[in-house]
């Protein structure tokens, strides 16, 4: 064995957490799961900063500002659940983020962002393992949806 880590996490992530240990073990690194309920984890993860390794799941939803940059921004360290867990610091991802939030323009928002990511994709302060999926169900007679705008429902109406 070359290395022991803990791994924290919410209870429905038990089955992931077993792939980890087999995978991590081939290596020689022994994992040990800790299942924690909401309140404890938040704690654990976000309070005390008590852990080697968590999995979490993260909702981003469609605009980085509101979903991605909390995990990023070093201004977002410190016990605030779901939030930069890694307190992860970069002043150059801090300011790709603050330029991103102050413009109106797509184009440019998207070039910042792209910045970012190649940034956070080098620095790693995440591991990415999953993606979950979503479910949007609406009535047949429901138009006007619009899953994953940031205005699910902003537009939809019923046909009579």
């Amino acid at each position: 064995m070359r290395l022991a880590l803990e791994l924290t996490h919410f209870p429905t992530f038990n089955r992931l957490g077993e792939v980890i240990r087999g995978n991590l073990a081939r290596v020689g690194i022994k994992l040990t799961q800790r299942p924690l309920d909401r309140a404890a984890f938040i704690e654990a993860v976000f309070g005390q900063r008590s852990f080697d390794l968590n999995i979490i799941s993260y909702c981003n939803g469609a605009d980085p500002d509101s979903g991605v940059r909390r995990m990023y921004v070093s201004n977002n360290i410190g016990n605030i659940p779901f939030s930069n867990a890694a307190a992860y610091r970069n002043p150059e991802v801090d300011r790709l983020f603050a330029a991103a939030a102050e413009s109106d323009n797509v184009d440019e928002r998207a070039r910042h962002y792209a910045a970012i990511q190649r940034i956070v994709a080098d620095d790693l302060p995440y591991w990415w393992l999953a993606e979950t999926v979503g479910t949007s169900a609406w009535r047949a007679r429901t138009d006007g949806w619009q899953p994953w705008s940031g205005q699910v429902a902003e537009r939809a109406w019923m046909r009579p």
